[in-house]
């Protein structure tokens, strides 16, 4: 079974965990994630999106950004949210701020809401999809000991001068080379690998069921006010 998380065949993607887990940047400690974007009124017409237990940005959107966190860093140690309501007064939240503890000690943060005025969202930044309004902007911020990188630009920042670190000392910029393509053209060029037999899934059953558990701990948390360990294996 293939589950369809389509972003990890974005070569982006695969690019920034390449970056991450090859220890280019040293020893990952902080990640900050924003996706922030104004869904149509019209996105609405159709109820379940606005309503428990389906609707809301956390399962419907933020899931992508649940199982990228897990692709790069890791697996979830544990999860604390807050949601809102506060633009459109639905029984689902419009905006949520999430902190997440990885395994590996690795922190993160994602910010993220539907309803207001901003570019930053990975449909925004990467131009995945050309029916959104593009901008070359960054909305993922993967930092670490020896230097960051800022995605989906793929920024790479670091001291020229291992010995000369600090404050106030310059940084340098390089940027990631990386070949485009189309993550939904790719994923089926995969899926066609995987019913044939000559390519395992990129992600398979168990790895989907747990980013879907990640994204149900933000909700439980949101409605408890208390942090949540995901089910690492989800019945």
């Amino acid at each position: 079974m293939l589950v369809g998380h389509h972003r990890r065949h974005n070569p982006l993607v695969k690019a920034a965990h390449d970056v991450v887990t090859s220890g280019q940047i040293g020893n990952l400690l902080a990640v900050s994630m924003m996706w922030t974007l104004m869904k149509p009124d019209r996105y609405f017409d159709i109820a379940w999106r606005s309503v428990r237990p389906d609707g809301g940005p956390v399962l419907i959107n933020l899931v992508h950004e649940l199982d990228i966190l897990r692709y790069t860093c890791g697996e979830i140690d544990q999860v604390f949210a807050q949601g809102r309501s506060k633009a459109r007064g639905f029984e689902v939240e419009d905006s949520v701020s999430i902190s997440i503890t990885f395994r590996s000690g690795t922190v993160a943060t994602i910010l993220g809401s539907d309803a207001v005025t901003a570019p930053w969202s990975y449909e925004a930044t990467t131009g995945e999809n050309p029916l959104y309004f593009n901008v070359p902007e960054n909305c993922y911020y993967f930092t670490g000991t020896e230097g960051a990188l800022a995605f989906p630009q793929m920024e790479l920042w670091s001291y020229p001068d291992r010995d000369r670190r600090g404050w106030q000392h310059p940084m340098e910029k390089s940027v990631v080379p990386v070949s485009r393509a189309d993550s939904l053209t790719v994923q089926l060029a995969h899926f066609c690998d995987v019913v044939r037999g000559t390519r395992p899934p990129l992600v398979d059953a168990r790895d989907g069921a747990r980013s879907l558990a990640a994204a149900l701990a933000v909700l439980e948390s949101i409605s408890t006010n208390k942090p949540i360990t995901p089910s690492i294996d989800p019945a």
